[in-house]
């Protein structure tokens, strides 16, 4: 195969040549996060655009540093399997690209935190030096994973927490009520 099977579609299309990186240490992908992606590109095909922001001449990568390094990986292996000689297609193969707008470099790294992408993880420090310049800005999506520590306390809690809740039925439905309820793994009936 040397080109990728691409399942979207837009206006816009680029080569990775022609893209630069934007991210900076905000993810930590490894190796095997980036293997496992290019296996899902060749088995399924690329079905997410990248995103791009338009900045002094240049297309900076807001959302697809994953795929940019799978894509990479499977044209490393293209050329390894062709004893290293020539560049594979797969690099200059067209991808379709949406075009994102921010004003300021502030703006597009907000943008940039309101994508998710399950192939890499966002570190505390690479969450720290990405939000130098926007400390007051807070993405939801994100601060979930930056926080794991809470997440873990606050489920401790609550499986420590056991409700009684009473409820009034009618004397003629009171059987069927706790049959109803009783069928139930997670519900006690008293």
């Amino acid at each position: 195969m040397d080109t990728l099977k691409i399942l979207c579609d837009t206006q816009d299309r680029l080569p990775l040549r022609e893209m630069t990186k934007f991210q900076g240490a905000l993810k930590h992908r490894s190796p095997k996060m980036i293997a496992e992606m290019a296996e899902s590109l060749l088995r399924e095909g690329l079905i997410m655009p990248f995103v791009i922001w338009k900045h002094e001449g240049q297309n900076l990568l807001l959302d697809g540093h994953g795929r940019y390094e799978a894509i990479s990986m499977i044209a490393r292996s293209a050329d390894d399997e062709r004893g290293g000689y020539g560049k594979s297609e797969v690099l200059e193969q067209e991808f379709p690209v949406i075009y994102v707008e921010a004003e300021t470099v502030d703006d597009a790294k907000k943008a940039l935190l309101q994508i998710s992408s399950r192939y890499g993880n966002i570190t505390h420090k690479g969450y720290a030096q990405f939000c130098a310049t926007i400390p007051q800005y807070v993405a939801p999506s994100v601060k979930k994973y930056v926080a794991p520590t809470q997440r873990k306390r606050a489920t401790k809690v609550n499986k420590a927490i056991e409700s009684v809740i009473r409820i009034a039925v009618p004397i003629d439905m009171e059987k069927e009520v706790r049959r109803m309820f009783s069928d139930i793994s997670y519900i006690k009936v008293l």
